[in-house]
């Protein structure tokens, strides 16, 4: 394992995220990331809420406009994060706390896609109620979510 992370810390993008000392390496990578995050979480907390029954007032159907914002946040994290990541290869790849995040994050993405079913299905647009199940994911889903930003922040204090 430790051949393998060396070999990613290694790799020039990783070399340059790490160490060159332009705001277009770490910093800009780190704000791409952060960016993600708000997409990502912002838009799963709007509609796993909406879902929970907060906002009546907006309709279902609404939330579909959510979800390509969500999965472009989703996208600009697997990037910045997988450089992230690599540029700290040698002690990230060690720590636990990645590996929960990780975790957390296949979890929380399973448990939204019942709730997006949901919301994409005429049964979201005619009203007639939201199921148990899918307020039971959609709490579920807000709650790993919530993981997930914790858990990464986490990143950097436990090792």
């Amino acid at each position: 394992m430790e051949a393998f992370l060396q070999w990613l810390r290694d790799l020039p993008p990783s070399i340059w995220v790490a160490e060159s000392d332009t705001v277009w390496a770490y910093p800009f990578v780190l704000f791409v990331h952060t960016v993600g995050i708000a997409l990502t979480g912002g838009s799963a907390a709007v509609i796993l809420m909406r879902v929970l029954g907060f906002a009546r007032s907006l309709p279902l159907p609404a939330m579909r406009k959510l979800f390509p914002s969500l999965w472009a946040g989703f996208v600009l994290n697997a990037i910045s994060g997988t450089l992230l990541f690599n540029a700290a290869a040698t002690t990230t790849g060690y720590n636990p706390t990645y590996y929960l995040k990780l975790v957390l994050l296949l979890f929380a993405t399973l448990t939204l896609l019942p709730v997006r079913t949901f919301i994409y299905e005429d049964r979201a647009s005619s009203g007639s109620g939201i199921p148990f199940r899918v307020r039971g994911f959609a709490a579920l889903s807000l709650f790993l979510w919530a993981g997930v930003v914790a858990t990464g922040r986490l990143i950097a204090y436990l090792v």
